[in-house]
């Protein structure tokens, strides 16, 4: 059996997110995000003998969930968190971004006044 000249990489790469929470808390690593999701309602309209025309209507937004992250060096942010659960809620615009194997971006979401 010969030797393998094929570079792999053990174990294999995974996908992870950053996500900055408005301009003070910024590259907060989590393994995953949900809830990144929209539904438009569809508005059925008729008048008199014409089809039936749909229109979209007003839209809804999922709940973002994130899960295991890692902020060991972000101490403000922990600050933050513990401000929510104390009925304290200050509102951010947040930036999703799903980081490839590679350490870039391959897509972002932007959550404004969340």
């Amino acid at each position: 059996m010969g030797a393998e000249t094929e570079n792999t990489t053990w174990p294999l790469p995974k996908f992870h997110f950053t996500v900055d929470f408005g301009a003070e808390r910024t590259n907060i690593s989590f393994q995953e995000v949900s809830g990144l999701e929209t539904d438009t309602q569809v508005i059925e309209i008729r008048n008199g003998d014409s089809p039936i025309l749909k229109m979209p209507g007003s839209a809804k937004f999922g709940h973002v969930i994130m899960k295991r992250g890692m902020f060991p060096n972000n101490s403000d942010f922990s600050e933050w968190i513990n401000q929510m659960n104390t009925g304290t809620i200050t509102t951010a615009n947040i930036i999703v971004k799903l980081i490839d194997e590679n350490g870039n971006a391959s897509c972002q979401w932007q959550l404004n006044n969340a």
